[in-house]
């Protein structure tokens, strides 16, 4: 049995609030990288020489996820597939979110974009921009009145677009939340 509309507009605005200072805090924005075949999902790093010291800061480019990682180890990243994932958070719709005079107004513009990409890598470990896949979700506030987002939202429907559960035939796609929820049933 599922409860309809689980969060008020204010447990959505804190929510958002609290995602938005974690992606902050990690250094995840505008956009940051996986590797969508291993196990794990955590941002691509590189080592920064900063002061004397080592700092490790996330990879943001493409071309950043050629020098620093594939470069070092081509042999390993053969056939692989690269992630790009960018979170954009509308705040003109965060801040007014939990406003129920703006609510009809506000429920149709999208309070969330994640947008990504999968870049595979060739035989020769070069990535292939000609084969990557991109997905645009789009997360209204009806969507996010049964859950909370997170990071594990997103490696979900990387790992979904990877293997070719959402994009089987397009090479980009724009879709809500709520459609791509309907798209995997």
């Amino acid at each position: 049995m599922s409860t309809k509309n689980k969060y008020t507009l204010q447990h959505i605005k804190l929510n958002i609030l609290k995602f938005m200072k974690k992606v902050n805090d990690k250094q995840l924005y505008p956009n940051f990288w996986v590797i969508v075949d291993r196990a794990d999902f955590k941002p691509l790093k590189k080592s920064v020489k900063k002061n004397k010291q080592i700092i490790k800061n996330n990879i943001h480019s493409l071309k950043e996820v050629s020098d620093v990682i594939i470069k070092k180890k081509t042999e390993y990243y053969k056939n692989k597939r690269f992630g790009e994932i960018k979170i954009k958070f509308n705040n003109n719709i965060i801040e007014k979110c939990d406003d129920i005079k703006n609510y009809k107004h506000n429920k149709t513009k999208p309070i969330i974009s994640l947008s990504i990409t999968i870049y595979p890598t060739d035989e020769e470990g070069k990535i292939s921009l000609m084969k990557r896949k991109e997905l645009r979700v789009n997360y209204f506030i009806d969507d996010m009145r049964n859950m909370v987002f997170k990071m594990k939202n997103i490696e979900v429907i990387t790992r979904l677009l990877a293997d070719g559960a959402v994009c089987k035939n397009e090479s980009f796609l724009e879709i809500s939340y709520s459609e791509l929820c309907l798209k995997k049933k």
